[in-house]
């Protein structure tokens, strides 16, 4: 269950974006007396007034951050599960990556890691990826932030970015690191 932040939160992030009343009026359309009250603690807002206020900080707050559709790489490369495990090395070596989607008919169904081959040294000549790769990398839209993409990236090698169910891109903690630069 999430929780809804306090009220006071509309008053500190209010502040801390160097906003005036009137101005966070103009862009939330919650009238300026309302939020003078509220923030007086004169008043208790319903859902969907705080709602209003809330998301409009919240995008304010977050509006120069980049987007996974700025940290994408475009051209994604990815496998079969029918591929063999040693062409899967060679595709590595080739194009200087450590991991990529496997995807079968325009579907992501798992990934390929450089340690997921590793840890099957001894199959590889044998074995097709079907029977090596792990969980799908997790799925994000290009609007996502770069905070949740770094999030993400603690836990999976790599992030695919979709639109409109089509994938357009992968992110790995390289392309996260550049845009550092």
């Amino acid at each position: 269950m999430k929780l809804l932040p306090k009220l006071s939160e509309i008053r500190k992030l209010r502040l801390k974006l160097g906003l005036t009343q009137t101005k966070l009026s103009r862009l939330s359309g919650v009238s300026q007396s309302l939020i003078a009250k509220l923030e007086r603690g004169y008043v208790v807002p319903n859902y969907d007034t705080f709602n209003k206020l809330y998301t409009t900080l919240k995008d304010l707050e977050f509006k120069d951050e980049l987007k996974a559709k700025n940290l994408m790489t475009k051209k994604v490369i990815s496998v079969k599960p029918n591929n063999k495990g040693v062409n899967v090395v060679n595709l590595f070596k080739e194009n200087n990556i450590s991991q990529c989607p496997v995807i079968d008919e325009g579907r992501l169904i798992g990934s390929i890691t450089e340690e997921s081959l590793i840890n099957n040294l001894d199959k590889i000549n044998d074995s097709s990826v079907n029977e090596l790769m792990n969980e799908p990398f997790p799925i994000v839209n290009p609007e996502t932030r770069s905070s949740i993409i770094s999030s993400l990236l603690k836990e999976y090698k790599a992030v695919i970015v979709s639109d409109k169910g089509r994938i357009t891109g992968i992110i790995s903690k390289a392309d996260l690191l550049r845009s550092l630069s």
